[in-house]
């Protein structure tokens, strides 16, 4: 999703240490960054 990749630009974060940040595996993240899943409610 293009509003989570500006955040991530934003916070000068990488996509890694965004899912650890959210609590999350990597792969999850990505996916949900390119629109193909949700997050869980927990990482919302």
């Amino acid at each position: 999703m293009e509003k989570n990749k500006k955040i991530s630009a934003i916070l000068g974060m990488k996509q890694e240490d965004m899912a650890i940040l959210l609590q999350v595996n990597k792969s999850q993240w990505t996916m949900h960054e390119i629109g193909q899943r949700d997050l869980p409610l927990d990482a919302q």
